[in-house]
């Protein structure tokens, strides 16, 4: 048990500090916050015209797909498929 105290005690110091060094400017400057990573949130990409891969898939997407999309080939498509072999 000794052994296990003396490995957990000073991993959970170094993750304390850890921590608290990296939220420095969170936790110590008023109005702190974490810095934006995000795509999205980086203004030198927006000025770029780069825009995250979810939003291009959103607009690039047709709203309302054909119902013809949905059922998949036509039964003239499968006879010609058959055709074919």
């Amino acid at each position: 048990m000794k052994e296990f105290l003396t490995l957990l005690v000073p991993a959970v110091l170094l993750l304390v500090v850890a921590v608290v060094l990296m939220g420095v400017k969170v936790f110590f400057v008023k109005g702190g916050r974490f810095p934006v990573s995000h795509v999205d949130g980086n203004p030198e990409l927006a000025r770029r015209g780069i825009r995250c891969a979810h939003h291009e898939d959103r607009v690039s997407a047709p709203r309302y797909p054909s119902a013809a999309a949905k059922a998949g080939p036509s039964a003239s498509e499968n006879s010609s498929q058959n055709e074919n072999i």
